[in-house]
């Protein structure tokens, strides 16, 4: 299959319908209004989902202070777009989970269109229940 430059096909798995995966294309203006970020404990994965995307990894400012409060932000606009944040609630659970609940929040009060969370592992979801 033959495509431009400024096109790639992309697999996505349909979850609503579940009968396999679907193709989408993604043009150049899609991507202008598409970010993906990294968390501190996913960046490689990250990196890889976003040069799978033929994108940049979008920066964003993470900072831990002293007293273990998390800070983060969009280093770029995220105005109107579709914000991926990559993020695994790995060890240390509580302070991956934060991060990515602050980062949420920081993309939301950035007047993002979406916000899409990929949680490679989420460490709570294995825990018994009654």
């Amino acid at each position: 299959m033959e495509m431009s430059e400024n096109k790639k096909l992309i697999k996505i798995k349909n979850i609503n319908e579940r009968k396999g995966n679907k193709m989408i294309t993604l043009t150049k203006e899609d991507k202008d209004k598409i970010r993906v970020f990294a968390g501190t404990s996913s960046k490689k994965l990250a990196e890889k989902i976003a040069k799978y995307l033929d994108m940049d990894l979008s920066a964003a400012e993470i900072v831990r202070f002293a007293d273990g409060e998390t800070f983060a932000k969009a280093k770029k606009s995220v105005r109107g777009c579709k914000v991926f944040i990559v993020q695994s609630t790995s060890k240390p659970v509580n302070e991956s989970l934060m991060e990515l609940l602050v980062f949420i929040d920081a993309i939301r009060r950035s007047s993002a269109k979406e916000i899409i969370a990929v949680i490679p592992y989420y460490g709570y979801a294995r825990q018994d229940r009654k």
